[in-house]
């Protein structure tokens, strides 16, 4: 049995968009992820290239704790970016804004990886590990706040497989895998931005105006929302291993595109008082005849700064 912990830290300009965890073992770390197809040091190996399993005569072990960093500060490259804030600040160009740290700004990712030879041939292998995750941080005029100032990103893969040795020098294997996808994004819901982008122009100050002859409420100031996402997907692998000498191995591996199911999720907005009567505002029967007209609905408001900033 085998232990290893190890750390490291992502970019978001690299692996797979700074979401792939590709080192699944201390040696991956070691070796920049070199190799991993045919080296097989490890029961991790099953992640990489199932074939590579054969390498194993006696059960393998391996578990695994690793600590994620990530490199994720943001630069403002215009100005005015972003929505304003309640007291009217918005991103100027070149204006910083540094993830936060602390405990929770780095993820804490497990593994186990298990090799058992069945025959002198077949070997099959286990692995229950992370494939992808992805934290950010940012402080709450982060210009980018509308779709997500804080993000928690976990894949969790299964890997169930097998390697067989065809040949003295020719391996072949495969693995099915059942993957787990969770997103929750924190952001900022700015309730003025969101009426500006979803209605026509001039829907704001009109609703400042009846706001001012006392016949609307304010238009909310920012509240914070959090959207949690789930979703599943099952997937396959097959690998080869070929030894020409004993001094030489070349793996390969194939593993499709994943496509994950039922993406689904919730929604939810922290209401006040202030949010509480502009959504009954918008629910008044009158209001929901011409609402539609201005392109304004609670509904819509619900996601308000969310959709405004996907769209």
């Amino acid at each position: 049995m085998a232990f290893s912990i190890t750390a490291f830290s992502l970019s978001q300009q690299a692996f797979a968009g700074g979401t792939a965890n590709d080192n699944q073992s201390t040696m991956g770390i070691a070796t920049a992820g070199a190799g991993q197809a045919a080296e097989a040091s490890d029961a991790s190996v099953i992640f990489f290239n199932p074939a590579a399993l054969t390498r194993f005569k006696r059960i393998e072990v391996l578990n695994v704790a690793s600590i994620a960093t990530f490199d994720n500060d943001y630069t403002s490259t215009q100005n005015n970016d972003g929505p304003p804030t309640d007291d009217g600040r918005e991103g100027s160009a070149g204006e910083f804004f540094s993830r936060k740290d602390g405990y929770d700004s780095a993820l804490f990712i497990p593994g186990l990886f298990v090799a058992i030879p069945v025959s002198p041939k077949l070997v099959v292998g286990f692995s229950a590990s992370g494939s992808h995750g992805l934290l950010t941080r940012y402080r709450e005029d982060y210009p980018g706040r509308g779709s997500g100032r804080e993000s928690d990103l976990k894949v969790t893969r299964l890997n169930l497989g097998f390697g067989y040795k065809l040949t003295p020098t020719l391996s072949i294997g495969a693995n099915g895998s059942y993957e787990r996808y969770f997103q929750s994004i924190k952001l900022r819901v700015n309730f003025r931005d969101a009426v500006s982008k979803l209605g026509p122009p001039g829907t704001t100050a009109l609703l400042d105006g009846l706001n001012t002859l006392g016949q609307a409420p304010p238009i909310p100031g920012e509240t914070d929302g959090k959207l949690r996402i789930f979703g599943w997907a099952f997937n396959a692998q097959a690998g080869l291993l070929w030894e020409p000498t004993d001094r030489t191995r070349i793996g390969a591996s194939y593993r499709p595109k994943t496509r994950f199911n039922g993406n689904q999720g919730e929604l939810t907005i922290n209401e006040n008082a202030d949010t509480a009567a502009f959504r009954n505002f918008w629910r008044q029967p009158l209001i929901g005849v011409g609402g539609p007209i201005l392109g304004v609905t609670s509904q819509r408001l619900a996601i308000a700064s969310h959709t405004a900033r996907q769209a």
